[in-house]
């Protein structure tokens, strides 16, 4: 029997006091207490059923909690550290600092912004004539030019 057919026998058993309509009511036309054994074993299933999928749900759940409260965690402890980096930032730790690209360069001289500054002109002035020199071949007379004039400025090719 399904789930909903042993619902169906309870209701018409105890709630109509019927057998009308019963599922169990197949060979038999009125009240037998076969029908109540055959009952009662599959609603002893059904319950035991039911426990062990309420079981495993509790079990998820709780899985799931656990997951969460170590999400919460690291939350909190991302929080924290975006705090103590944003602190550390009002206290000057990192005043002398210029993000560059994927990591931090740190100057403390007069001289290290300086270079930072070349170092950046020149990527600049590479990458413009890059620019310059795209779609056309090597033996270019621009081409020449170009790689001349940039060993000039930034002293590599």
């Amino acid at each position: 029997m399904t789930d909903n057919e042993i619902i169906k026998a309870w209701e018409c058993c105890v709630i109509k006091c019927s057998c009308v309509g019963c599922p169990y009511k197949k060979d038999w036309q009125s009240f037998s207490s076969q029908c109540i054994d055959m009952r009662l074993e599959d609603t002893f299933d059904l319950i035991t059923r039911q426990k062990a999928e309420i079981e495993r749900l509790e079990k998820e759940l709780e899985n799931e909690r656990g997951l969460t409260l170590g999400r919460q965690s690291r939350n909190l402890a991302l929080k924290a550290e975006i705090e103590r980096l944003r602190d550390a930032l009002i206290d000057n730790e990192y005043a002398n600092c210029v993000a560059v690209k994927n990591g931090l360069i740190y100057t403390h001289t007069p001289d290290d912004y300086d270079k930072l500054i070349g170092n950046i002109s020149a990527e600049a002035i590479k990458e413009f004539a890059e620019k310059l020199c795209e779609d056309r071949l090597s033996n270019d007379p621009v081409v020449i030019a170009v790689k001349c004039e940039l060993k000039e400025m930034v002293g590599d090719v």
